[in-house]
């Protein structure tokens, strides 16, 4: 699942980042970012806080570019804060059960030894590699 979200979140990235790029007019990409008939996340969304603050910043008259600047840049920190997060969501998960997985196979390893060896026991084979190999080729 989170494969899917990040080759989601990277499709996404790139169509924006070509969008972007393409020389469009930043208030149309802006009004579509707007559109709420889809939800908007990673670079559209950064780039939606961005511009929406700047615009507002600017429609106050009172301030300078400078202001107006720093506001949108604390508004895309915000946001890309809040994207970075989500994407991050469950990865300790994703990590404990990658770090664990090898003991479980170990487990189930030493696990099929001690039944093969229970076995041979049970039927008084003799210890030979006739006698074991298949048991414990089966525990590997």
């Amino acid at each position: 699942r989170k494969a899917r979200v990040f080759k989601h979140a990277t499709r996404e990235a790139d169509e924006f980042e070509n969008r972007f790029w393409s020389g469009a007019d930043l208030g149309k990409l802006y009004s579509a970012a707007t559109d709420r008939s889809r939800s908007v996340t990673g670079l559209e969304a950064i780039f939606e806080a961005g511009f929406r603050e700047y615009t507002r910043l600017r429609d106050k008259r009172r301030l300078d570019g400078r202001a107006q600047l720093e506001g949108a840049q604390r508004a895309m920190r915000t946001t890309y804060t809040r994207e970075v997060d989500q994407l991050e969501r469950n990865l300790e998960l994703l990590a404990n059960i990658g770090s664990t997985a090898p003991y479980v196979g170990l487990v189930g390893t030493v696990f099929g030894i001690l039944v093969t060896m229970h076995d041979m026991i049970s039927s008084g084979a003799q210890a030979g590699i006739a006698a074991v190999a298949p048991g414990i080729s089966e525990a590997l």
